[in-house]
């Protein structure tokens, strides 16, 4: 039957190819990139966080308490301490009458989407939240008997600094200031506007001793007012140049591929800090076309606890993405912690300690599967900073969102071990690589790891690098089966040169040893710094991003590689430079045609930071198709572009030291021939095909076919590797080892 395969006389259309003449590579990176950079934080949320309301805003948050409504503005790491502006139950003056709550208590809130109502006897107070602030409004039912103006004063409580009060509509000001007397930012109570029923308005005023706050409605406009009347002052934060130094940032992203609509999103989660002392994580979600779906979501939002440095990583068997996230308690413990995001609706499901002893632990990293159908287990790793070493546990997740922790491994051994990195998604198999730096002390830092799974059986540490000054960051991406890794690597110690490399490692079917293949250079001499990569796999290149030191400031870079070799794909592209802005701590995640990129742009004079993203347009969208129950033999296709010489379709993880052939053929649909291959469905069909003799399969069961593409390509192809197997192959009746079919376009 082999050798019937094998006369399809159509070998000429492949030499054809592979002789005409060819462009030079294009340059499709900055062609994918979507022109448009958004910005993250922006939006609003209410949310629950241990028994309290919390309204969250680009630079505030607000809790709805029955005694008082704190408004915390973001100070930023500088702040000693939260400052809010907080204000007991409010009451209605006019002359000597007074309209209050019962025992100066409020009512419990009542929340309609972004509206938060308190219901008092005479009027309503009411809260709405918007990017600028918190709108805060009363409505009068009942005004107090008398004819002077009409007053709503509220008791403050604050460490605040009342700075100024100015007749009319321009409101108060309340100053915060650090432990040494320098300016943080504070809180703007804006001008008060009053409107009746009929639509008649009038500008109030308000004002402040400092103990209390009274919003001011003249008795002119009073006496005449048709009730129910309005009145509207707006709260807002004020930020003041180089007083939120590094608020937000550590941005991470994840994908869900869930069985709907609802279900499916990108989600961003990030960490923005209020004071020393009080680090929320929140998060956003965006759908499949990248649109917000409402506004943010809160992940921990109270004021006790210390919350930092998120990562992401999805569930879709349950639906659902897991974070996790270092967390100091208020008894000063390191621990991570772990909880649920619902895509759907925004809702985070009930924290767990991941782990928490004496010992501090941080940068938590999780893998994860992005398929809808994949297992329902994760593993997360951190570092144990006490112990200086690599820790793991594996989290399950049931249907109602609810996270249970299993085991607790040390994986890194004794060694000096720190920033751990984990492939976050891997596809439905249960194979994830960790990796990390190693430090022995007296020579420079390596890249090491291990290919894990949650049984954590079999853990063997190998040295997946070793540049010659040191490791400057770690990125790790895969699909269960192959990954890449990109790390800065340290080429010069003094004055410090920085480079970022990426290298291919796959495990050996055979041995379950890793296999390392590559170790290129994928940034280098565009300044004296290049580090901070992340990677992400689109089809079978890969998308390296990073930052790199601009002529003053700092930009974030993204190049495109062959993730076999790790050469370059499609080219270097800028993805944001400012003169003003620092780019910092970028992720990359791929999701079916498109990549996301996100990063902390940080104003390098006045401090402040906010989160931005980035679409890009993968050039090269693939499909694979498995054609056996038991798929080992892996077949791929690299930089699948028009006019690119560097094109190769590649074999992994088959027979090896084999006779290796290709069948190519041209369809839109995968042209099966049923064929009786034990557990296999079917072959390519070989009367539709082209038949390739591709020499012989290397001692790793690996075989490569460089075929140089023509400019002009818009064809598609299915292409699938055969090797002879024996009795053991997964096509026995035939004796040959079929490969998984990939599905190529050309762009």
């Amino acid at each position: 039957m082999l050798a019937r395969l094998l006369c399809v006389p159509l070998l000429c259309c492949v030499a054809t190819v592979a002789q005409s003449p060819v462009d030079s590579r294009p340059q499709r990176g900055p062609r994918g990139l979507d022109p448009e950079i958004f910005r993250v934080d922006a939006g609003t949320a209410l949310h629950h966080d241990d028994g309290v309301l919390w309204g969250l805003g680009p630079d505030y948050k607000v809790a709805f308490g029955r005694e008082l409504v704190a408004f915390h503005p973001l100070l930023g790491p500088r702040a000693p301490r939260n400052l809010p502006l907080a204000w007991a139950s409010p009451s209605l003056h006019r002359d000597a009458t007074k309209l209050a709550s019962t025992r100066g208590v409020r009512p419990t809130p009542r929340v309609e989407g972004a509206l938060v109502t308190y219901r008092h006897a005479d009027f309503e107070e009411r809260y709405r939240l918007t990017d600028a602030g918190v709108e805060q409004s009363f409505l009068v039912d009942r005004l107090p008997t008398g004819d002077g103006d009409l007053v709503v004063r509220m008791p403050l409580t604050t460490e605040l600094v009342i700075e100024a009060t100015v007749p009319g509509q321009h409101g108060v000001r309340f100053a915060a200031f650090d432990d040494v007397g320098q300016r943080l930012g504070g809180v703007r109570v804006g001008g008060v506007l009053a409107i009746d029923a009929g639509g008649r308005r009038m500008a109030g005023q308000v004002r402040s001793d400092g103990h209390s706050l009274e919003l001011v409605i003249p008795r002119a406009f009073v006496a005449t007012a048709e009730l129910p009347l309005l009145i509207d002052p707006l709260i807002g934060s004020v930020l003041d140049v180089g007083g939120t130094t590094a608020a937000q940032g550590s941005p991470s992203l994840g994908y869900v591929q869930g069985p709907t609509s609802t279900t499916r999103g990108t989600v961003v989660v990030w960490q923005r800090q209020f004071s020393a002392f009080d680090i929320d994580v929140l998060g956003r979600r965006y759908d499949t076309a990248m649109t917000p779906m409402a506004g943010l979501f809160g992940i921990r939002s109270g004021t006790t606890l210390q919350s930092r440095e998120p990562a992401i990583a999805p569930c879709a068997m349950q639906g659902y993405l897991v974070v996790a996230f270092t967390e100091r308690t208020s008894r000063g413990l390191d621990t991570i912690v772990a909880l649920t995001v619902t895509p759907a609706s925004n809702t985070t499901g009930p924290a767990v300690q991941v782990v928490a002893d004496s010992d501090p632990h941080h940068r938590p990293t999780v893998g994860g599967y992005t398929f809808h159908g994949a297992q329902d287990t994760l593993i997360v790793a951190w570092e144990n900073l006490g112990q200086q070493r690599i820790e793991a546990a594996r989290l399950n997740v049931h249907t109602d969102g609810t996270l249970l922790r299993f085991g607790r491994a040390v994986v890194s051994g004794s060694d000096t071990a720190s920033h751990p990195a984990i492939a976050r998604s891997s596809s439905s198999t249960e194979r994830f690589l960790l990796a990390w730096r190693h430090d022995p002390g007296n020579t420079p830092t390596t890249v090491r790891g291990t290919r894990i799974d949650p049984t954590f059986a079999g853990l063997s540490v190998e040295t997946l690098a070793a540049p010659r000054f040191g490791v400057d960051g770690l990125g790790v991406s895969g699909d269960g089966l192959h990954w890449v890794v990109s790390y800065g690597a340290v080429e010069q110690a003094a004055p410090r040169v920085t480079d970022v490399r990426a290298r291919f490692v796959y495990e050996n079917p055979t041995t379950g040893s890793l296999v390392l293949r590559g170790d290129e250079e994928v940034a280098g001499g565009l300044g004296s710094w290049q580090g901070e990569p992340a990677v992400a796999l689109t089809g079978d290149e890969a998308l390296v991003v990073y930052t790199a030191d601009a002529r003053s400031n700092r930009a974030v870079h993204a190049t495109s590689i062959d993730w076999f070799s790790c050469a370059a794909c499609r080219g270097d592209f800028l993805v944001e430079s400012s003169a003003s802005l620092d780019m910092l701590e970028p992720d990359v995640m791929t999701r079916s045609a498109e990549s996301v990129l996100v990063w902390t742009a940080r104003d390098a004079v006045g401090g402040t930071s906010a989160i931005h993203a980035r679409r890009y347009a993968n050039p090269d969208p693939q499909a694979t198709f498995a054609s056996c129950a038991q798929v080992v033999s892996r077949g791929h296709g690299t930089c699948s572009a028009a006019g690119n010489a560097g094109f190769h379709l590649r074999l992994t993880r088959s027979v090896p030291s084999s006779p290796a052939f290709l069948l190519v053929n041209r369809s839109s649909t995968p042209p099966i021939a049923a064929l009786p291959c034990g557990s296999c469905t079917g072959i390519l069909d070989p009367f539709t095909s082209i038949v390739v003799a591709a020499g012989s399969t290397n001692a790793l069961g690996e075989a490569d076919l460089p075929l140089a593409v023509p400019a002009q390509v818009s064809f598609p192809l299915f292409v699938q590797w055969l090797a002879l197997g024996g009795a053991t192959s997964n096509c026995p009746t035939l004796g040959i080892e079929l490969s998984t079919i990939p599905f190529l376009t050309f762009d």
